[in-house]
């Protein structure tokens, strides 16, 4: 009895496995794994990050410290609030090494560059960010010695 019943479970295995596959094509189940999302309709996102405080070094000490606000607009279906911390990481580390090269110097900031600076150091982290622009810069000398 013990064999007939092995027998039946050996035979019974291969038919579910190739029935469910077949079923599962008739219905239109993928089975390549999920389908991509459609991405939603709707108006890009826009918002400002920051403000981001950033040193500005010169003759090896902090002589400024630079404040910037960065404006970003998102691809549609995302949210500024769910990007937010990936944003200020990402372009608070890039004006860190940007204040340390001297870009921030007064006179040697170029508004233009560092706004591409900043949308390509987003990009690369991974955010939908389709455009990137600093809409403030604001610098305060180190009164400390």
């Amino acid at each position: 009895m013990g064999r007939v019943m092995v027998s039946w479970r050996k035979a019974l295995l291969p038919a579910l496995v190739v029935g469910g596959l077949t079923a599962g094509f008739g219905t239109g189940m993928a089975l390549s794994g999920p389908a991509a999302p459609a991405r939603p309709a709707g108006p890009p996102v826009m918002g400002i990050v920051g403000p981001l405080f950033a040193p500005v070094w010169t003759h090896g000490t902090v002589g400024s410290f630079v404040a910037a606000e960065v404006q970003v607009t998102l691809a549609p279906g995302h949210r500024l609030s769910e990007q937010a911390p990936l944003l200020e990481d990402r372009m608070l580390a890039e004006l860190v090494r940007v204040g340390a090269e001297g870009g921030l110097e007064p006179g040697r900031v170029q508004a233009d560059a560092l706004s591409a600076r900043l949308l390509a150091v987003a990009r690369e982290g991974g955010a939908p960010v389709t455009a990137a622009s600093v809409v403030k810069l604001v610098r305060q000398e180190n009164r400390r010695p």
